[in-house]
């Protein structure tokens, strides 16, 4: 069985660190469980605000402006936009690698694994729609808003909650099943402390570092696009406090979120990268001749495989990227004078 020869070869003796499979996905699924967890207590309210949008909206004190509104549902646009290149892209370069080591005769767990991880976070998001938990208002809370309105016939409503959907499925199944699966794969390896390959090690933390980048960058616009869409609503509020209010509750969504995904980056990308560092000190212990009159923090320095080095800022820099993205975009609204949402 899969799981037994797993289990089997990590127990090895001489087996050297343990090889990276499955359990590289527990630490991030983790962090993304207890964000949801820890929201879902505390976000309590949002149906409250969104009967409070839905009552101005029905006093006729709501002053849409039509330019505001088609600015705010570009900007909203063009995050969807950024949103589907960025996951197709990391879908092809993830469906690239677990191909490739798949091809090489890698063990399929963390495919399984990561098929399903993906199933499940679906499966969460299918239930939170039904029954409109605090998890789901982060889509119904703009949707109602809009639905309210009047502004929207049928057919552009369907047509909204058809991009939604399709951007919904993407992101609960491209980052898990797809770049962190691909993860996985990459640094599945039957090498152990007696047989250490450099190159390969390299190769690997070069296929890590890719990853943590493509994961960046998925996480980033999910962000923008999160607060673009939140923020959507205060088009129909014009010039009132409310569109300001509405402004600020996408803001702290978006930072929520944003130190969120950063810290499931980071859950995945440290754990492995310290595999990596650990089988570089393994195999420069195995082989002196590497050494070179150098010492080992040099040496891994030399190779790219230091956990505190100049070439783990990149890395750093895409663990933080979600993080930074709500406030980084805030501020060049506000610098701009021009407010994505026309609020």
């Amino acid at each position: 069985m899969p799981w037994m020869s797993d289990a089997q070869d990590s127990l090895a003796p001489n087996a050297g660190p343990r090889q990276p499979s499955w359990w590289l996905l527990l630490p991030c699924v983790g962090v993304f469980v207890l964000s949801v967890a820890i929201f879902s207590l505390t976000a309590f309210g949002l149906d409250r605000l969104v009967a409070a949008g839905r009552e101005a909206l029905a006093s006729g004190k709501a002053p849409v402006h039509a330019f505001a509104e088609f600015h705010a549902r570009l900007s909203w646009a063009g995050t969807v936009l950024v949103f589907y290149c960025a996951f197709l892209a990391a879908a092809i370069y993830s469906a690239r690698v677990v191909l490739k080591h798949r091809a090489a005769g890698h063990k399929a767990m963390p495919v399984w694994a990561g098929l399903i991880t993906g199933l499940l976070m679906l499966g969460y998001l299918a239930y939170s729609g039904r029954v409109q938990n605090n998890f789901s208002y982060i889509f119904y809370f703009t949707l109602d808003l809009l639905t309210a309105s009047q502004r929207y016939d049928a057919a552009q409503l369907a047509a909204i909650q058809a991009v939604l959907y399709i951007l919904n499925i993407l992101a609960g199944v491209v980052p898990v099943l797809g770049l962190i699966t691909a993860g996985c794969c990459a640094l599945s390896s039957a090498q152990t402390a007696r047989t250490p390959d450099i190159e390969t090690i390299k190769d690997q933390m070069r296929e890590l570092k890719t990853i943590a980048g493509f994961g960046s960058a998925l996480l980033v616009s999910g962000v923008l696009h999160m607060v673009t869409w939140l923020r959507w609503p205060a088009a129909l509020f014009h010039q009132t406090p409310l569109a300001q209010d509405i402004a600020a509750f996408a803001e702290a969504m978006g930072l929520y979120w944003g130190a969120t995904f950063s810290l499931v980056i980071a859950a995945f990308y440290v754990p492995a990268a310290a595999h990596l560092h650990r089988r570089a000190e393994a195999c420069f212990r195995a082989h002196p001749e590497l050494a070179r009159d150098t010492d080992l923090q040099t040496w891994l320095r030399e190779h790219g495989l230091a956990m505190v080095s100049p070439q783990q800022l990149p890395p750093l820099l895409a663990v933080l990227a979600p993080l930074l993205a709500e406030p980084i975009g805030s501020l060049l609204s506000k610098v701009s004078g021009s407010p994505i949402v026309g609020g």
